[in-house]
């Protein structure tokens, strides 16, 4: 079944936050959308939608790339970039 897309109200944006930990899963594994993000989104805001997410993960540049090469061919929805990175400040 093809994916059904949710596009951002406006263009390229950037919007920066933080990992929290669950004790109960004694791991960093909560990501709290900031309003910045939510407000780019409308349906995130609406409660009778089902919204799911895919994550993909890529070892290497080159996967990154074949990949990047395949969502622009096929004209698949357009991911959302997410880095993981530690915070120097603590």
């Amino acid at each position: 079944m093809p994916i059904k897309e949710i596009v951002p109200w406006e263009g390229k944006f950037f919007v920066e936050g933080k990992v929290s930990y669950s004790e109960g899963y004694r791991a960093w594994n909560t990501i709290r959308l900031k309003k910045e993000f939510i407000n780019q989104f409308p349906k995130l805001k609406q409660t009778n939608n089902s919204i799911k997410y895919k994550v993909i993960c890529f070892k290497d540049h080159n996967e990154f790339y074949k990949t990047t090469k395949e969502i622009i061919s096929n004209r698949n929805p357009l991911p959302i970039l997410l880095y993981l990175y530690e915070d120097s400040t603590i």
